[in-house]
């Protein structure tokens, strides 16, 4: 008998089929996470937020019936601009036309906000047909955590339609939207990575607001702070299905 033989003895039936047995790692992704918001329950997958989803998930078993972990909730002006104030580079939100004020709230306590409004340009995309009657801007993206940003973002896109057409969130009926729309801020080594991420589509680059209600395509350039950097703004949509 050989020393190989000998400390390595050959697989007896049993053996094999006890190794044949062990069940494999079907489904490693983390499950989904549940939110509460203005118009209903909302599944979001948990690859948005695995650490969250599973919190989500134990908080549910341990607390049935409990107030939700996570939720989407209607915020106030004051609030949410005081918030942006102190942390977002654009700094409030102080459109005078229609606006929808939201916060994510984690266990009761607010980790983020995001401002959705009507668009200054009356005309958006000419070529695909977006304008200021069947688009809403998501003119505000904030969170004092990065974990929750593709959540907050993921859950303000799912629900923009209902909450900006419904006249029982101050909507109109008559303008149906169609598309999400993000102007990404031109900061180095981000170029809105966060929403190519979340499935939105890149329509072209801009310069910013000139004053005028428009978005110059011809020669996008950016003044102020982020002149240095020669960069400029990129505008994203999001479309959804056709009723």
């Amino acid at each position: 008998m050989s020393a190989r033989t000998a400390h390595h003895p050959p697989l007896g039936p049993r053996t094999a089929t006890r190794r044949a047995a062990r069940p494999p790692v079907v489904d490693a992704s983390p499950p989904p996470l549940l939110l509460a918001t203005p118009t209903g329950q909302l599944q979001i997958p948990g690859i948005t937020a695995p650490g969250a989803a599973y919190q989500a998930a134990n908080h549910t078993a341990r607390n049935p019936g409990s107030q939700p972990l996570v939720s989407l909730e209607l915020s106030t002006r004051a609030e949410t601009n005081a918030a942006l104030q102190a942390g977002h580079a654009l700094g409030p939100c102080t459109r005078p036309f229609g606006v929808r004020w939201l916060r994510l709230s984690v266990m009761g306590a607010p980790v983020g906000y995001t401002v959705l409004a009507s668009t200054v340009s009356a005309s958006v995309d000419k070529a695909t047909g977006l304008h200021r009657r069947n688009v809403v801007e998501l003119a505000r993206l904030y969170s004092t955590d990065p974990a929750w940003t593709r959540v907050l973002l993921r859950a303000t896109r799912e629900i923009a339609p209902e909450i900006w057409a419904n006249p029982g969130y101050g909507g109109n009926a008559q303008w149906p939207i169609q598309a999400l729309i993000a102007y990404s801020l031109p900061t180095p080594g981000a170029g809105g990575q966060i929403y190519r991420t979340d499935g939105f589509q890149k329509l072209r680059d801009c310069a910013p607001w000139s004053g005028t209600g428009t978005w110059s395509t011809s020669k996008p350039q950016i003044s102020g702070p982020y002149a240095a950097h020669g960069l400029t703004k990129g505008l994203w949509v999001h479309r959804y299905p056709t009723p």
